[in-house]
């Protein structure tokens, strides 16, 4: 089985029963059948129903937006260093059905623009953040999708910051198996998150060695 091989259960149920979601789970996973197609928004075409297409936002008013989209955060700080200003942003791609917009799909390029993954979800745990893939969810689909396409997949071995080591951002099989997790970390879920940024990173280097310490047990 390949790198981003899949479960094939959605292709037993068909389209019309599957969740708008869940459908374009299906057809993002189906990669081989994706082709390029504008250049100028750097589309990809779902090739069995070429209404499906996902593409760069190229209105300059929606890409104001992006000024508000996070991207230098705890699980990639390590790959932006001083040297590496210029680059590293973060900006959408979106999905769409014909000219409609279904879904809009957080991305970050990072490491002086020479990386770029879809940015991960978090989840509180104690005065830290957990980030992580689901791997049920749609933006880990694109995720996988963007590795493939690429051949190569940004969200692992990312460098930790004033840290030796390196790690990949967690993959969860879905919500329920995330809760547990946060289950086994026993936090006060009082705390507050701490706005120190070297705190930060510190939380979620020891909630990756949790992250191990629960997946062995």
């Amino acid at each position: 089985m390949s790198e981003y091989s899949h479960d094939n259960s959605f292709n037993a149920v068909s389209d019309d029963k599957l969740s708008l979601n869940d459908r374009l789970i299906k057809y993002i996973r189906d990669f081989d059948r994706w082709t390029y197609g504008d250049e100028r928004s750097l589309s990809e075409v779902y090739e069995p129903n070429p209404m499906y297409v996902i593409s760069a936002i190229t209105d300059e008013d929606e890409r104001k937006n992006f000024d508000k989209l996070s991207f230098d955060l705890e699980w990639n700080r390590g790959e932006i260093g001083l040297s590496q200003k210029e680059g590293n942003c973060a900006f959408e791609r979106q999905i769409l059905f014909i000219n409609t917009i279904l879904r809009r799909i957080h991305m970050v390029s990072f490491d002086g623009g020479k990386k770029y993954v879809v940015a991960p979800d978090w989840e509180p745990v104690g005065k830290g953040r957990f980030y992580h893939y689901l791997g049920d969810s749609l933006t880990y689909a694109y995720q996988c999708f963007c590795a493939r396409k690429d051949g190569i997949d940004h969200s692992k071995g990312l460098r930790k910051r004033r840290s030796a080591g390196y790690f990949d951002i967690p993959v969860l099989k879905d919500e329920v198996e995330l809760q547990r997790f946060v289950k086994f970390c026993r936090v006060d879920e009082q705390d507050f998150f701490t706005s120190d940024e070297e705190e930060q990173n510190e939380l979620f280097y020891v909630l990756l060695d949790k992250y191990e310490e629960f997946k062995r047990q």
